[in-house]
């Protein structure tokens, strides 16, 4: 399948193209990875508990980073911006990324 006929919903990987992350297909959200040099995508389907695991992870995103990687009608939502208070984003990115001390 072509990326641009991909409904994404998440991206979790990115490089000049969405490279893999999270799609709706058949009206369920499954996983696809594209191929750079092709941009030819490949469906993963998920099991009910990997789909539930892939959307709490896109919801801890969005909660501790941001909603930059979201998409909505296979656009993207929004850009990466610092949230305030600032302290605390930041303190909830560096969790998210476990790069606390």
């Amino acid at each position: 399948m072509n990326r641009h006929e991909l409904d994404i919903v998440f991206v979790t990987s990115f490089y000049d193209i969405p490279l893999a992350g999270l799609c709706r297909y058949e009206g369920k959200i499954q996983k696809f990875e594209t191929d750079y040099d092709t941009e030819e995508s490949t469906i993963i389907f998920l099991t009910p508990i990997e789909r539930f695991r892939a959307l709490w992870s896109k919801w801890l995103f969005e909660i501790c980073v941001g909603t930059h990687q979201t998409y909505k009608n296979s656009k993207r939502a929004h850009y990466f911006y610092w949230r305030r208070p600032l302290f605390l984003h930041k303190f909830l990115y560096n969790l998210y990324f476990r790069k606390t001390k």
